[in-house]
């Protein structure tokens, strides 16, 4: 109980002690007397706020009521509201509620009906008594009310809910919608992947050109955070966060800004906007900041390594804490690695003062898988076993066992694969010996094993598309219709998935002249909203960082980089290289190979080449690299999504298991 605190503030006793004497001397009135106490208190109770005293704030207001028998003022009832919100007493919230209850003169007020179904539905996540306040309220009501309880519903798992009512208040119409119900709404859509009805609310928004929504820094950063999630829409983001006035623009908003460049595969502009943002004067970025910036980071890869340790380094000298945050060294773990500084990965990994860590572990692993180093990884993952009380999971499992199929470890992969134990063990078995058949071209007997898995077990998509990359590969476009015609039919996995399965189709059908088929894909993933991710390749000469699309001709160098890609088609014709039409289609310049030609042109001769892709590198740019490093005399280190390639003299450090 509230009455169980006694004031410990001797200032405040002393100051009720002479407002309860004064009458004698000024003959103030009880009215006035009341009035003066529930000032004190209340400021007295604001302070203790501040400083996230809960209790000492219901300690004031139970003393306010119980000793002084003074019934408190709006003020008061709001202050100790925000201490049961962040105490998240429940016992607290219904005696408030109670005593709400009972008072006439405040319980319909808007901010104390508001702040009740705040309390129950988002700090305290009872949404169906918060359901039941609404429901008693006079109508119609605050649209604000509405909107608390919507948060409620997405704060809680319920963002259906929240569309449901919004919905409602929509076509009842009494209601006018504001910032509070819209940003809901437009979560709601996010939380949900409804991203389509999402984005009908946000053109409506904008359409009505409203400056008391369009300037409100809160719902712009949630259209920019849908948006950015949606992707395809990036122009959009940055005009509606350019909208924002300099002074108005928030921390979530930049984080938003920022993601949205992540997600769309331009990290190069989230370091920028990151840069901007610690350009303001006295201005110190926040955990989140750092964390986009590292993913920026790791997606650039090994040529954005001096940025990783500058901007590691800031994290360090600004916000120290962050270094014992699991996200943040974690975060930073993936970076390193990404960036080909295992033993900065390592450091970090190593003072960890938490090894039971299972994450840190997981991105430990997958750092060395990424650099096709198996036996690295097998020795990870022994220690780990050892020295810690993890049992590993499924992504664990399925991180080992890849390193161990790409790396050619099949003999240690099935002896991991007898020592699993997890719940579903029989789907990564499927995977490996899956992708292996698949790999030796046996695709019917990989068929086959798909079809033996799913009379017990949902699909899997990564089953799938180990036959599907073999078969484009090897230029079998039956077994890729075969493989995209059962994804349609199954009708389980997301666009993402079946849009990377479009696109290695029409690509096929491009390389076997089949241009009406291939068009057909497109005009299919169009209609479906589908679109592909842009290649993009990155390369830094002399500190600067480069970008090329496929078939880029942005560059100031554009002439020259042609021409030296004309050098090195005819260097490798001789040479006996075949263009792959399954992974180029005629006439298409790569991106790869535009960013290798400007390095070829810009360095001298003999020194290493490093780039990073943001999608996976296709057999005939493989084949490219690795003719090239001995052709030219150079070591090519290359990252895609998938892991790091070394070229060197012919080679490749994967074993060509792309």
């Amino acid at each position: 109980m509230l009455s169980q605190y006694k004031i410990r503030d001797r200032h405040c006793s002393m100051i009720c002690l002479r407002l309860l004497t004064s009458t004698k001397d000024t003959s103030q009135s009880d009215q006035q007397l009341t009035s003066n106490l529930c000032r004190e208190y209340g400021r007295r109770m604001k302070t203790h706020l501040n400083r996230a005293e809960n209790d000492r704030v219901l300690s004031l207001f139970d003393e306010l009521i119980q000793k002084h028998q003074i019934k408190p003022t709006y003020m008061n009832y709001l202050l100790a509201m925000q201490a049961i919100t962040g105490s998240k007493q429940r016992i607290e919230a219904d005696r408030l509620h109670d005593l709400v209850e009972q008072d006439d003169s405040i319980r319909n007020g808007t901010q104390m009906q508001r702040g009740l179904v705040y309390m129950y539905a988002v700090a305290l996540g009872d949404v169906s008594h918060a359901e039941k306040l609404v429901a008693a309220m006079p109508k119609p009501t605050h649209i604000s009310i509405f909107a608390t309880l919507m948060t409620g519903y997405i704060r809680h798992g319920t963002p259906e809910k929240a569309v449901e009512l919004f919905t409602k208040i929509e076509n009842d119409g009494q209601l006018t919608h504001d910032r509070f119900s819209y940003t809901a709404m437009i979560n709601a859509c996010s939380k949900l992947g409804d991203y389509a009805r999402g984005k009908e609310i946000i053109d409506r928004i904008l359409a009505n050109n409203d400056p008391h929504l369009l300037q409100n820094a809160n719902l712009i950063t949630t259209m920019i955070d849908m948006l950015g999630k949606a992707g395809s829409h990036l122009q959009q983001c940055i005009q509606l966060f350019n909208s924002i006035q300099l002074e108005k623009r928030t921390a979530s908003l930049y984080n938003a800004m920022m993601k949205a460049y992540n997600k769309s595969a331009v990290p190069k502009e989230t370091l920028a906007l990151f840069e901007q943002r610690i350009s303001e004067e006295s201005y110190k970025p926040d955990r989140i900041h750092f964390l986009l910036v590292f993913n920026a980071c790791a997606k650039i890869g090994r040529v954005c390594l001096k940025d990783a340790h500058k901007y590691y380094q800031r994290m360090l000298d600004d916000l120290r804490s962050c270094a014992r945050n699991p996200r943040c060294r974690n975060a930073a773990i993936d970076m390193f690695g990404k960036c080909a500084d295992l033993q900065m990965a390592r450091s970090i990994f190593e003072t960890n003062q938490d090894l039971n860590d299972i994450v840190s572990w997981g991105t430990i692993l997958n750092t060395y898988a990424l650099h096709a180093n198996g036996r690295q990884v097998l020795h990870m993952f022994e220690r780990m076993q050892m020295e810690t009380e993890i049992k590993p999971n499924a992504q664990i499992y399925s991180t080992v066992l890849n390193a161990c199929s790409h790396s050619g470890l099949l003999d240690e992969a099935k002896k991991i694969f007898s020592q699993c134990k997890i719940e579903l063990p029989e789907l990564w078995k499927y995977i490996t010996i899956i992708d292996a058949l698949a790999r030796a071209d046996r695709f019917d007997e990989a068929l086959k094993m798909i079809d033996k898995y799913e009379l017990t077990n949902p699909p899997s998509m990564t089953m799938y598309m180990s036959i599907l990359s073999c078969a484009r590969r090897c230029g079998l476009v039956s077994v890729a219709e075969t493989i995209v015609r059962r994804l349609e039919d199954l009708n389980t996995f997301r666009s993402e998935d079946l849009k990377v399965a479009y696109v290695m189709l029409a690509n096929l059908y491009n390389a076997q002249g089949r241009r009406e088929d291939a068009f057909k894909i497109r005009q299919l993933m169009r209609d479906k909203q589908t679109k592909k991710m842009p290649g993009l390749t990155w390369i830094e000469i002399d500190g600067i960082l480069h970008e090329f699309y496929s078939n880029d001709r942005r560059h100031r160098q554009t002439d020259e980089i042609y021409n030296e890609v004309a050098r090195i088609d005819d260097e490798l014709e001789k040479d006996g290289h075949m263009v792959d039409n399954n992974s180029v289609p005629s006439g298409s310049v790569h991106s790869e190979k535009l960013a290798i030609a400007l390095a070829l042109i810009s360095t001298s001769s003999g020194s290493s080449l490093v780039l990073t892709k943001n999608l996976r590198i296709c057999p005939d740019c493989h084949e490219m690299l690795k003719r090239l490093s001995k052709l030219r005399n150079r070591k090519i280190v290359f990252r895609d999504s998938f892991r790091y390639h070394e070229f060197a003299d012919g080679q490749c450090s994967c074993g060509d298991f792309l």
